[in-house]
């Protein structure tokens, strides 16, 4: 799911469950986000690169098909290295996984969660 603000600050994000996708992409939509869901690393990439505006926050899954999500992040951060990361997972191995990440100051927020959660850790991040 790559997210985008609609206000000043646009966000940039994947997740690889497609109900997740649909459901976050509505809910953040309806409160200001502009939501640009992509089903894996390399579509997000993709979509990220016609982009013309900043991308503020990436949020991806941890582990996806195809393309981790550190890797997705290390990709995109080469291409926009202000872009913030949020990393979701709900699988307590990624936290090795993720542990490079989490020194680099990025963000984790643990499966499940809540919407109220989601957009309230983008909030914050979007507020640093």
């Amino acid at each position: 799911m790559i997210v985008r603000h609609t206000g000043t600050s646009p966000e940039n994000g994947s997740a690889n469950e497609e109900g997740v996708r649909e459901v976050a992409t509505q809910y953040l939509s309806a409160r200001g986000y502009h939501v640009l869901a992509a089903e894996s690393g390399a579509q997000a990439l993709e979509i990220a690169g016609a982009q013309n505006g900043p991308i503020h926050v990436l949020v991806t899954d941890a582990l996806m098909p195809g393309m981790s999500g550190p890797t997705l992040a290390k990709r995109l951060l080469g291409q926009r290295p202000d872009t913030k990361v949020l990393y979701i997972s709900g699988y307590a191995e990624d936290a090795s996984l993720l542990e490079d990440a989490r020194e680099r100051g990025e963000s984790f927020l643990q499966k499940p969660f809540g919407l109220d959660a989601l957009a309230e850790k983008l909030r914050v991040l979007l507020n640093k």
